[in-house]
This record gives structure tokens, sequence and C-alpha cells, in this order.
């Protein structure tokens, strides 16, 4: 039982978070204004447009994916492309369940189904994770340049940064206990590695990663135009996918895309916390960006619940689709 209770706190404490916040953010909303927002104030075309970007865009990162994966295979012939798809669509999915699980998951399946190695899957998983980290940093800059003073008093009101002079971290013993506790941790992990005749394993695996790592910079020109025009596309998916969701309401049509370009922004911050679907934090920055710009709080909270619902239950679904598919396509290719 004891073994058990570590891999369920990963499960139920991040989305215990996460509801507790709804909870907090919800607890005055009035759900008479909900419900009326839902029969009377939901143009649902809108919605359910916004909802496809969200499968477009991870296709687009499945075909982007695959511009890594196919040229570690030692025979090009095309066939990982439909399973780097369903892959990366299933790891959605899993991302559920557990916060940042669905990568090392969609790395570990690839390798069934495919016969790389981890390691090098791996690589290539950080290696277009690091893209997109500069990608969001070209986004952000822009909204925080334009809206400097929206994001200052956002943080002045809902961020405390501690004084570098205050609590334990102003003290040298503090500082000197950290750099003795990591030393002996590099001593503990080198003498565990040589006991456990590992060294091999983990030079082999260190090289099959750098050579994932890799697959960006040694493409040819075409697959960098494709990688590039792939990246375009998984991002003007995200942003529109929540940009169109304003048409969809009375109270936030009025709303330009230099404020959805701030609100996308801070979305794509709080994404950084480890929390499943972003439930909770996504919540937070919406509501109160949309009361920011003038949206009354009741229906700020109904926009969004409605598109955060809608949109994070049709990636779900299409991810669990693409799990399910996936058993069919190895049988397919072990019939090859």
């Amino acid at each position: 039982m004891t073994g058990k209770l570590p891999k369920s706190l990963r499960i139920i404490l991040p989305l215990l978070i996460g509801v507790l916040l709804i909870v907090l953010l919800y607890r005055k909303v009035d759900f008479d204004v909900v419900q009326e927002t839902l029969r009377e104030d939901v143009r649902w075309w809108v919605i359910v447009l916004s909802c496809l970007l969200g499968p477009l865009s991870v296709l687009f990162r499945g075909l982007r994916w695959d511009l890594q994966v196919a040229p570690l295979r030692a025979v090009r012939d095309g066939s990982t492309l439909t399973a780097s798809v369903l892959h990366v669509q299933g790891s959605y999915a899993v991302n559920m369940v557990i916060p940042r699980l669905g990568d090392l998951w969609r790395c570990s399946s690839m390798q069934g189904y495919s016969g790389l190695p981890f390691s090098r899957l791996l690589g290539t998983m950080i290696a277009e994770r690091a893209v997109d980290m500069i990608t969001t940093l070209f986004l952000i800059l822009p909204g925080l340049a334009l809206n400097a003073a929206y994001f200052t008093a956002f943080l002045r009101h809902h961020v405390r940064i501690p004084s570098p002079t205050e609590g334990p971290a102003a003290s040298p013993l503090t500082w000197l206990l950290l750099l003795l506790a990591a030393g002996l941790g590099v001593y503990l992990i080198g003498r565990v590695t040589r006991r456990l005749r590992l060294r091999h394993k983990l030079r082999k695996g260190w090289l099959n990663f750098l050579v994932g790592l890799r697959t960006i910079l040694e493409m040819d020109r075409r697959a960098r135009g494709l990688f590039l025009l792939y990246t375009v596309g998984i991002w003007s998916c995200y942003f529109f996918a929540f940009y169109l969701t304003f048409g969809a309401f009375s109270f936030t049509e009025q709303l330009g895309p230099g404020v959805a370009l701030v609100i996308f922004s801070l979305i794509t911050i709080s994404s950084i916390l480890p929390i499943q679907g972003n439930i909770g934090p996504w919540h937070f920055v919406v509501i109160q960006s949309l009361i920011f710009f003038g949206v009354a709080a009741d229906p700020a909270a109904s926009f969004a619940l409605i598109v955060h619902t809608t949109q994070t239950a049709t990636t779900t679904i299409f991810g669990l689709a693409a799990i399910l598919l996936l058993p069919f396509l190895r049988e397919k290719s072990k019939e090859k």
C-alpha cells in the first residue's frame, strides 16, 4: 500500500490543488448567470470551431515530431508518421491523469512501436520543447512590452515576491548546508553508479540522448522549413483557439486580439504548473484578466468554465481515441 502512495499522490495532489482553486474562484459566483449564459449567450458554432483547432494543433505537433523521429530509423520508409501523430495526440489524454507524464509515455510507447531507443526519443522530445520555449518567449515578450501596465498591476495584486533579505534564504548557513547536501548527493550517486556498474549503460543512453537532441540541427533545408511551418501552425492554432472564443459571447466580442494576446501570454505562463489540464490556474488567469478588461465577474467566470471545459474535453477525447487506435496500428505494422 505504501509503495502505491507516491504514485497516487502524483495523480491526486495536483488535481486537488486545481479543484481547490476552482472552488475558491467559483464560491461566490451566481450560477444562475452561468445557466443564463449557457442558454442564451453562447454561439456554439464558434465554440465548436475553437475546439477543433485544439486537435489540429496536436496534428501539427505530431507531424513536427515525425520530422525528428523518422531519420533515426535505419530505413526511412515513412512508417512512423501515423504513429508519431497518434502518440502525440494520446499524450494529452495521459497528461490528464498525471501531469507531464504524457511526453514520457509517448517516448516509451513509441520505443515499443519503432524499436528506437527511449533515450533517443527523449532527446527529440526535449529538443522540440526547447523550440516551444523559445517560441513562447517570442509570443510573451510583445504582450509584456505592449501591456506593461496590466502585467504590473496583475503581479502587484496577485503575486508577492519576497525580498532576498527575508527568511532563511538570507542566511549564509542555509547556503552552506545546501552546498554540502549537493556535494553529498553527487558523491552518493557516483558511488551507486560505480557499484551497480551502470556507467556503460548511462554512457550509451547519454549518447543516444544527444543523437535525438541533434535531430533539429541535422535536418536538411526542406525538413527545417517544414519544422518551422508546423511550429507556426501549432502556436497559431493555440492562439486562435482562444481568441475565437471572444466572439462566442456578447460580453467579450468587443475585446480585440491585443487583449487576447495578453491573456494568452498569462495562460501560457500558468501552464508551467504541473496540474492536469491547467485546471484552476487557467480559470484564475482568465477570470481576473477579463475583470481587469471590463467584464463583470459572473460572466467572466461563465466564459472560463465553458471555454476550458469544452476545449479540454475535446482534446482529451481525441487523445483517448488515439490511444485506442495504437494497438491496431501495431498489429498492422507486424503484418507487414
